[in-house]
């Protein structure tokens, strides 16, 4: 297999804890403190720029970069998403948008 497919194999059971600690402490509302802090934890040792809510505990984190030994400039995006109960599952399996 590729090299960011065993990446993200290996990320897998990493991503089924901090699953499992999100649900462990169920919150209601848009006020999502604990929630917020565990992905920012999560986040923090990679590479993004993290951005919080002013009015939800929204948390967006960006990634910027190219391709190894090639120069940064425009090319494909992908916006993932998670939220609430409506799509967690969804969100994570397939991509919101894609632009080449």
């Amino acid at each position: 297999m590729s090299q960011t497919y065993d990446e993200a194999t290996a990320a897998a059971a990493d991503l089924a804890r901090l699953r499992q600690s999100i649900h462990a402490e169920p919150e209601l509302g848009l006020s999502l403190p604990r929630t917020q802090r565990k992905v920012i934890d999560a986040l923090a040792d990679l590479p993004v720029e993290i951005t919080l809510g002013a009015s939800l505990s929204s948390v967006t984190a960006v990634l910027r970069g190219s391709a190894p030994g090639k120069a940064a400039r425009p090319g494909r995006s992908v916006l993932l998403g998670g939220h609430g109960r409506a799509a967690r599952d969804r969100a994570v399996r397939r991509p919101l948008f894609v632009r080449d």
